[in-house]
């Protein structure tokens, strides 16, 4: 395995903010002409983001296999040093040798390279090479370059060229002249500073000036007891006679695996006739991005009374396999070994374990466990052998009794280990002990073991520091570190801090401060537990922690307690919390959410999560409602703001193997970005999002849904964008936007835009609109592969006014699944889309009316290419399109443009009007009933059709109007009076009620347009028109008020972004810096939770005034006069909305439930809009399928 090391040249400086993050130069330029310098090189563009997620970026920089041909240099002569900065900026002199003259970078037939001239006349350029990092002593590296040589006048047919490592720079740069290269290198004042690597011949074959490229390869590998920092090349021998050009390019530097796995097992106890676990952290020490793969293999042959455990999941047949661990980071697997009870105490067991990575370098292929079977004592657990027993069971202990009895220390330090017991409370009352500073610690190496119900509780004014310490139960889980208002706990810790067997290992108080960093948590109910709806308590950056459940709980030590299951439930569970900032800063700083029920809850938070893995958090019916998710994250009232944001899309996993990755609910989603989700569920949902709702750049792989979002606030900027998702199982959807009928307030948008959707199995959905208004579907692409059969690639149910865009949709085959069903899709503007090979290309049912808005398709191959429903009951109808420029430019089994009724004036009403008979602006064939003339669906009239999406620039554009506001001929036929069923009546006069209400320009006095609209302001259609632009006016504040809730969210996003800034600053500081920081920390989150106040008092005294308006509404609603099933079914589901949603209740009651699944479970054609929107509702409450209506209307005679 390789990793150049060579500098990548930058071409700007920047200072770097981290420590630990050395300067970096790159190879930059010199100039003997008079130009202005380039500006000194100091950083590498890709160390710049003042957060790194992943160090590992930066190393990635020196990769130089395509960088170290001098292309991105800047030529002159003299050109090679002066962008230094010092002591890297000046040439090496060697003795007798001028300092005027240093390596050039010149270029001829468009390529760059190095000369360095050697003369007699005293010119001794050579190439000093400092590397991107170090390289280990003892590691192999490999120098690698090409060169060529020419001479003035004409002399030697080769030139001897040394190349040297060097550990360090010659003291005052000055080397002896003539040197040879045969080992050890000595500076002018005989400081050993490297060896030689060995001397190429390079053949004297370019001519002075007129350098195509340098062609003869050379390479030269060897290692040094040193660390080598430079390279030095220099011809070894300067000739009497002439000089000499040596030309240098494509110059590497690599070493062997610079990453180097490191295996450090830990024994938690050992007692006979019990199990021992043996943790094993395994760490992936350095920063070469391949990801390693390492095997653990214990050998426990011939050690008796020693046998592996039947419960070993981490090493199933006796071997770990850790796939896929980063550079940088560390796991920890556990392996569990049964000791026979006839093992006598004191024994020693000894085994070894072999290790075999791949991808990284080990020191020793074997790491050796060492334990001593302990006498365990009378308590009938594992606590640890010797330990002093403290406190009774049911009572408190005082810490400063203990220590006034001479039980415990006065004033331990870091250093100090416990061996302790705890029974009962033990309170941490250091204020009460003489010279403790308030302050008491656990030192490195502790050994807390807590039975059953045990508690340790920190009181107000104290500090309780623990050091590396591991802290456990014993028969049953013990209850908790309780830290009380005005307390503190600080894990301060080097990763060796175990915390495991609690109910809730970390249960702060309101005002409570903690701290929590590099610390694993095990088989606690939950690791960090805080419940105050009314109070916050004070985390500190937290970063590099584990919390995970590698077995199963230890009872509870309550029986009664009826939330009893058998895993960990959350890693952090929160209620009142004011923010959670869970950030990683780099290396070691991921923090880990495994195996448990749930990852992280919070209630009443502001939450970033950035930098942090979700692993196998699975529903398993454990716990009901709320489990299997990693996160949820809810708010209600949409003051509260999410982040979330992972390694990137193609980086490491953020979450893998999950039932729900990511759920919102009532947030302010400021964005979900750069995650990859792996064996997903449900990847992200967002509920009554507020204000924002940003999701992009993320690739996720889900079996249920990749991307939905439900009721959204129509004052909410949702964003869905740049996403990769494929779906994995049967019947997936990859994106799907509910609405609840919600059409966005001004300045507003909903956009779904340059999505990648892969469908692999039959049935599943691309991108799915339900009863969601003028949104942008734009630019998206789905495609359908492998069993990817009877797909939908585009499906609206339920919307109006919404906006379909060069969206890109391709199926499996021409014989199954439709690229666009439209069901009840009043208004849409069709615009630019390309589909192909699926069954059907667009499939329109249910009303749909859309006059001249059907722009620009590009139809390809299909049995029917565009079909529109027939059904006497409540056909599709798509408005009459006149030259629109639609073109079938694919084969059709069955017709390019189909109609399937038998009334001629239904099919009137979506006739096309082209200006050809041929295509591809005219189908090759048109399917009609018998009684129907194909000229009733498509009729030729000369003109010219749109041709704009044949224009480069059509797709590019961001919006269009979704409205011609002009009166078209379908509309005076339906002001007229239409025919037909009473459902179809009704979407036609809604359509136009719609139209006319938004668009009163249109209405003369006396037209019959007129007349239309006064007639229908008092029957049903119209009522109900009017009570939905009455619901959607209830969310839309009055201007004040709106302005206000912008300029709050605007400064409570920028505390939170200030929050992230100070935690990324705390994490590299130490001393007083640190003390400073969080002083600034603690201000920025006390003007935070103002802010916070101040928006949650604004959204109440809306919702109160809303809830007033919703109950007038609700008087207005049932009175009125519906009669047919879909008018009573929407003044139905009106009432439950306003009776719910709209007065601030976001759930249902059982009858309220058992209505909506009543009409949702309707057919649409006969149940009308109301279907949809109840299915809308519902997905509040559950994944509801229901089924496909196509089939289920045909079931029920309406098809």
């Amino acid at each position: 395995m390789k990793t150049s090391i060579f500098r990548k040249p930058a071409l700007h400086q920047h200072f770097h903010s981290f420590t630990g993050w050395v300067f970096v130069a790159a190879l930059a330029l010199f100039a003997r002409y008079t130009s202005p310098p380039p500006p000194l090189l100091t950083e590498m563009d890709a160390c710049l983001d003042i957060m790194p997620i992943d160090p590992s970026v930066c190393p990635a920089e020196c990769n130089l296999v395509n960088y170290g041909d001098f292309e991105d240099f800047t030529t002159g002569q003299n050109a090679y040093y002066t962008g230094f900065v010092a002591p890297f900026n000046s040439q090496v002199i060697v003795a007798n040798g001028y300092t005027v003259n240093t390596v050039d970078i010149l270029s001829d037939n468009s390529n760059q390279y190095l000369r360095m001239i050697s003369s007699s006349g005293g010119y001794q350029e050579n190439a000093l090479l400092p590397l991107c990092s170090a390289i280990d002593p003892g590691c192999s590296f490999t120098v690698e370059f090409k060169a060529c040589a020419s001479t003035n006048p004409a002399g030697a047919q080769q030139l001897t060229v040394g190349v040297w490592a060097l550990t360090q720079l010659p003291a005052n740069l000055e080397m002896p002249a003539n040197l040879p290269c045969n080992g050890t290198l000595l500076d002018n004042q005989n400081n050993v500073i490297g060896t030689c690597l060995g001397v190429v011949n390079v053949p004297v074959n370019c001519s002075s000036g007129n350098v195509t490229f340098p062609v003869n390869p050379f390479s030269l590998s060897g290692s040094y007891s040193g660390s080598v920092t430079h390279i030095w090349i220099k011809e070894i021998q300067v000739n009497q006679e002439f000089s000499t050009n040596v030309y240098l390019d494509d110059i590497s530097v690599t070493k062997d695996c610079e990453n180097q796995i490191t295996v450090d097992p830990n024994v938690t106890s050992a007692c006979p006739g019990g199990q021992v676990a043996v943790d094993f952290e395994v760490c992936n020490s350095g920063s070469q991005s391949t990801p390693a793969t390492v095997t653990l293999t214990p050998d426990l042959s011939g050690i008796s009374g020693v046998t592996l455990s039947a419960y070993n999941p981490e090493f199933p047949g006796g071997t770990a396999t850790i796939n896929n661990l980063a550079a940088g980071e560390c796991t920890t697997v556990s392996l569990y070994l049964d000791l026979a009870s006839s093992l006598p105490g004191g024994t020693p067991i000894s085994f070894p374990v072999a290790i075999q990575p791949n991808g990284a370098c080990i020191k020793s292929s074997s790491v050796q466990v060492d334990f001593t079977v302990e006498n365990c004592d009378s308590l009938g657990c594992d606590c640890p052998a010797g330990s002093l027993v403290i406190g009774t069971p049911g009572t408190e202990t005082l810490l400063s009794d203990l220590v006034a009895l001479g039980l415990l220390p006065a004033n331990p330090t870091v250093v100090t280990n416990f061996n302790l017991t705890v029974q009962g409370t033990l309170v941490m009352d250091a204020d009460m002990i003489s010279g403790s500073d308030n302050e008491y610690r656990f030192g490195v190496g502790s050994d807390i073991c807590m039975l059953d119900g045990a508690e340790i509780k920190v009181p107000s004014g104290n500090t309780l520091r623990i050091h590396d310490t591991h802290i456990r139960g014993c028969l049953k889980r013990w209850k908790s570190i309780t830290v009380e208002t005005g307390a503190t706990l600080i894990f301060s810790t080097d990763g060796g801090g175990l915390v495991e067997d609690a109910q809730y290992a970390v249960f702060p108080q309101s005002k409570a401060e903690v701290s929590i960093q590099r610390t694993e948590f095990n088989k606690n109910y939950i690791s960090l537990y805080f419940n105050d709806p009314f109070g916050e308590f004070n985390l500190e950056p937290f970063f590099g922690n584990t919390m995970q459940c590698t077995a199963p709980l230890k009872p509870h030590y309550d029986p009664n307690d009826p939330n009893d299951g058998t895993w960990s439930y959350a890693g952090i569970y929160t209620i009142g919390q004011d923010i959670l900032d869970i950030v990683s800063f780099g290396a070691y700083s991921t923090n880990y959410f495994v195996n448990l029920r749930n990852g992280i809850i919070t209630i009443g938070a502001h939450l970033t999560v950035r930098g942090a893995q979700f692993i196998d958090i699975l529903d398993m019916n454990e716990y009901g409602f709320l489990e299997g998710y990693g996160i949820w994250a809810q708010a209600v009232n949409g003051s509260r703001r999410l982040t979330v944001q992972g390694f990137g899309e193609t980086g490491t996993p953020s979450f893998q193997n999950c039932t729900n990755g990511i759920l919102s609910w009532g947030m302010a989603v400021d964005g979900i970005r750069n995650n990859n989700m792996l064996q997903m569920g449900f990847g992200v949902r967002s509920l009554f999002a507020r204000d924002q709702l940003t999701i992009f750049d993320n690739a996720v792989e889900a079996s249920r849904m990749g991307i939905g979002t439900v009721g959204m606030h129509p004052m909410t900027q949702m964003l869905v964008f740049s996403n990769n998702l494929d779906l994995t199982a049967s019947g997936a959807r990859g994106i799907q936007m509910t609405g609840g009928g919600t059409t966005p307030a001004g300045g507003f948008t909903f956009s779904a835009n340059g999505n990648n959707l892969n469908l692999y199995e039959p049935g599943q959905q691309g991108i799915g609109v339900l009863t969601l208004n003028q949104a942008l579907i734009r630019n998206n692409t789905v495609q359908a592969f492998g069993n990817g059969t009877s797909m939908t690639g585009l499906n609206l149910q339920g919307s109006h006014d919404n906006i379909l865009q060069c969206n890109d949709i391709t199926g499996l085959d021409p014989t199954s699944g439709t690229a666009v069903r439209a069901w009840d899709a009043e208004n849409t503007a069709w615009r630019c889309n390309k589909i192909g090979n699926t069954e059907n290309g667009v499939y329109v049912l249910m009303g749909g009316h859309s006059p001249d808005n059907f722009i620009g398709t590009s139809i390809g191959n299909h049995t029917w290419g565009l079909r529109i429903d027939g059904n006497p009951t409540n056909p599709g109808v798509l408005g009459q399109q006149h030259h629109t420029g639609n073109r079938w430019i694919g084969s059709y089994t069955g017709a390019g443009a189909r109609h399937e009724s038998n009334n001629q004036f239904v099919v009137s009403d979506s006739r096309f009007t082209v200006h050809t008979t041929t295509p591809p602006y005219h189908p090759p064939s048109v399917g009609v009933e018998p009684g129907v003339q194909q000229t009733d669906f498509f009729t030729f009239q000369p003109g010219t059709p749109n041709t704009f999406c044949l224009d480069f620039n059509a797709c590019p554009v961001d919006e269009f109007s979704g409205e011609d506001p002009q009166i078209h001929d379908i509309d005076l036929d339906i002001a007229g009076g239409t025919t037909g069923s009473p459902e179809s009546r009704y979407l036609a006069e809604r359509y136009l009620y719609r139209k006319l209400l938004r668009n009163p320009q249109l209405v003369q006095a006396g037209s019959v347009l007129d007349s239309f609209y006064n007639q229908k302001s008092n029957e049903p259609v119209g009522m109900l028109v009017q009570m939905e632009q009455a619901l959607a006016a209830l969310f839309v504040p009055a201007p004040a008020d709106s302005a206000a809730l912008a300029a709050n969210d605007a400064a409570i996003a920028d505390s939170l972004a200030q929050v992230m800034l100070l935690d990324s600053l705390i994490a590299q500081s130490s001393g007083q810096d640190s003390l400073d920081l969080l002083d600034q920390r603690l201000a920025t989150l006390q003007a935070l939770d103002s802010l916070t106040q101040v928006q949650d008092s604004l959204l109440d005294l809306i919702q109160t005034a809303r809830t007033v308006e919703a109950a007038q509404l609700a008087a207005q609603n049932a009175a009125i006069p519906a009669s047919y099933l879909f008018e009573v079914n929407e003044q139905t589901v009106n009432d439950i909305f306003l009776n719910t949603i709209a007065s601030g209740v976001y759930s249902f009651d059982s009858l309220q439930q058992t209505t909506l699944e009543t009409i949702a479970y309707q057919c649409p054609l006969m149940g009308g809009t109301a279907v949809f929107r109840a299915r809308g509702l519902l997905s509040l409450v559950d994944d509801y399928d229901f089924g496909d209506d196509v089939v289920n209307c045909q079931e029920v005679g309406n098809r």
